[in-house]
């Protein structure tokens, strides 16, 4: 594995190193109305420099670390045939991967209400809520209003709204009721194809956005956010807590080798620290081996859910193969005595499985009929859901988090 350091504020080495990797090598071969070289480095400045001042501190990293993490892991995917998947591409195509990489989460850097077509903010509890659920729909006039004075004639092509499409992407599937991003590249990609011509065809299109999904999606590991800091030093709600928390269970890159990744899982320890209250015993709940299993399952249906790209990744000979899951012996050091934790005392694998994607825990009719289509080793894991709704209040409609904090504080969950 190609090693990189800690990109957190040395916005050149990023640069260098995403513009040294073979992938964006051939990306900016790619002929656009304006310098494809100088559009990239510039769209990494401007992740950088919102991520430095516009980041929100509940959510994990979004800047230059998460993007170099992704770059690097297009770069290295190789399919079953053992070629880099960036060798199946053309110059145009590499630049709309490595583009929709970089922009990607661009939404989750910013929280200016102008970006967003129309009023969706109504009903949102705080501003962390809406920028997560509007962070896809706010990154063409985001990025736009941010390129459009250096790069004016490249924000005027199809290919800049293309390469917006396919970034948005990935908070759907194609195969999906009613998708909103995929009918529009493939609505574009006959003007893509006419303009800079072939293989820019509508599958191969729908392929990058795959790998952009997939690459996001995968991006799990520890390195995400220094967990231990952020508890001791932020603010955040138990949602967000939960967030950093999820990631020390997954302690290793993810990587995609012949067509095939592997994951290794750990769980967590209790250490008392010192700041907190004075117990001897873990209070979390993390020490019964049945309730964290049903969080690992969760994770596990999480990341199996990759192959459910597998249609589209087929275009350019990326689909994969079911993946590795290994429970590691190592465990993760948590100092649930801290009263910033306390939401998470007696709940906390609860509260870990909140923060997992939905459709990891209860797929809907049509999620479920095409995950039994996979193979064995990612196939749905069933998970026994009855702490988790009680965790819940025994509601059909899920509690807020703050009246889920008083439940537990007044011990009425568990």
């Amino acid at each position: 594995m190609r090693q990189f350091p800690n990109f957190t504020h040395d916005l050149d080495k990023a640069k260098k190193f995403i513009l040294s990797t073979e992938l964006c090598k051939l990306a900016v071969k790619a002929n656009l109305p304006e310098d494809t070289e100088k559009i990239i480095a510039s769209i990494i400045e401007i992740i950088h420099t919102l991520s430095l001042s516009c980041h929100l501190q509940e959510f994990t990293d979004h800047g230059l670390p998460h993007i170099v993490s992704l770059i690097n892991r297009a770069n290295m995917w190789t399919g079953q045939d053992r070629k880099h998947i960036y060798k199946k591409l053309s110059s145009y195509e590499a630049a709309l991967l490595v583009i929709g990489l970089l922009i990607h989460d661009i939404g989750m850097l910013s929280q200016n209400p102008i970006d967003l077509e129309g009023d969706s903010g109504k009903g949102m509890l705080d501003i962390a809520s809406w920028v997560r659920k509007t962070h896809c729909a706010r990154i063409p006039r985001l990025l736009e209003r941010l390129i459009s004075k250096e790069f004016p004639s490249f924000a005027e092509t199809d290919f800049f709204r293309l390469a917006c499409s396919i970034a948005m992407a990935h908070e759907e599937w194609a195969w999906q009721d009613r998708p909103k991003h995929y009918p529009v590249i493939q609505e574009i990609s006959s003007n893509i194809e006419a303009q800079y011509g072939g293989p820019l065809v509508a599958e191969r299109i729908m392929a990058i956005a795959a790998v952009i999904a997939v690459c996001d999606l995968l991006d799990e590991d520890t390195k995400r956010c220094d967990t231990s800091t952020l508890i001791l030093n932020r603010r955040g709600t138990p949602l967000n807590l939960a967030h950093w928390i999820r990631h020390l269970l997954t302690p290793e890159p993810i990587l995609i080798k012949k067509g095939c990744f592997s994951v290794k899982f750990c769980w967590l320890k209790y250490i008392k620290d010192a700041q907190g209250i004075n117990v001897d015993f873990d209070l979390s709940g993390c020490s019964d081996a049945g309730r964290h299993q049903q969080v690992l399952k969760a994770l596990k249906n999480q990341f199996s859910s990759a192959l459910l790209y597998n249609n589209e990744l087929s275009a350019i000979q990326a689909d994969l193969l079911e993946p590795h899951y290994i429970e590691i012996d190592k465990l993760a050091d948590m100092p649930w005595n801290l009263r910033a934790l306390k939401a998470f005392w007696g709940t906390a694998p609860e509260m870990i499985l909140d923060s997992i994607f939905g459709f990891a825990r209860e797929p809907d009719k049509k999620t479920r009929e095409k995950w039994d289509t996979l193979p064995s080793a990612a196939k749905f894991q069933e998970i026994d859901l009855a702490q988790y709704r009680k965790f819940l209040g025994l509601s059909k409609t899920p509690l807020l988090v703050e009246e889920r904090i008083f439940n537990n504080i007044m011990g009425m969950n568990l």
